[in-house]
C-alpha cells in the first residue's frame, strides 16, 4: 500500500502548483508536508475530521426488515 498522506513525490508536486498559483510573491511557502492526497471522498472527509480533533466518526447502514 501507498502512505496515507500519498506519494511524497506528487505531494511535492501538488505543493509547487499550489504556491506557483496562489503564493507566488508570499514569504510562506507550502511544503509536502501541508498536502494531503486521499483515494476518495469517504477517505478524504474521514481526514479531515481525525485533523480536527477528537470527534467520534462512524459509518452507519440502515438496519433492513
Amino acid at each position: 500500500y501507498a502512505p496515507t498522506a500519498g506519494i511524497r513525490e506528487l505531494r511535492e508536486k501538488v505543493a509547487n502548483y499550489y504556491n506557483t498559483l496562489y503564493r507566488e510573491h508570499k514569504s510562506s511557502q507550502y511544503t509536502y508536508e501541508n498536502v494531503c492526497v486521499v483515494p476518495g471522498g469517504r477517505a478524504g472527509l474521514t481526514r479531515v475530521m481525525a485533523a480536527l480533533g477528537d470527534i467520534s466518526v462512524g459509518f452507519f447502514t440502515p438496519d433492513y426488515t
